[in-house]
Order: C-alpha cells, then sequence, then structure tokens
C-alpha cells in the first residue's frame, strides 16, 4: 500500500515538473514573439542596409 502511494505521489510531482516546463517554454515562446514584434523592423532595416553596402562595395 504505501508503495502505491509513493508512485502517485512520484506521478503527480512529474506532472507538476512538465507544467511547469511547459510553462517556461511558453514564457520564453512569448517573450521572443514579442521581441520579433517590437524590433522586427528595426533589425530588417538594418540588415536591408547591410546587405546594399555589400552590393555597392562589390559592385553589381
Amino acid at each position: 500500500m504505501k508503495r502505491s502511494v509513493f508512485l502517485k505521489g512520484l506521478r503527480s510531482s512529474r506532472a507538476a515538473g512538465m507544467t511547469e516546463y511547459i510553462l517556461i517554454v511558453f514564457l520564453i515562446a512569448l517573450l521572443a514573439y514579442l521581441a520579433v514584434q517590437e524590433y522586427g523592423k528595426t533589425v530588417r532595416g538594418r540588415f536591408i542596409g547591410a546587405g546594399n553596402k555589400v552590393e555597392a562595395a562589390w559592385g553589381d
């Protein structure tokens, strides 16, 4: 009987750990999405500017 109580507690502990892991992954994904939304245009503009400079230096 004690073993089954232990295993049940172990399973619920694993489930709680998995839930926390999923929440952390979700929060990281949300922050990444918000960062791309906020700074995406700036980064895109800088890449285009750098590409234009490379193209001008290349001579095409």
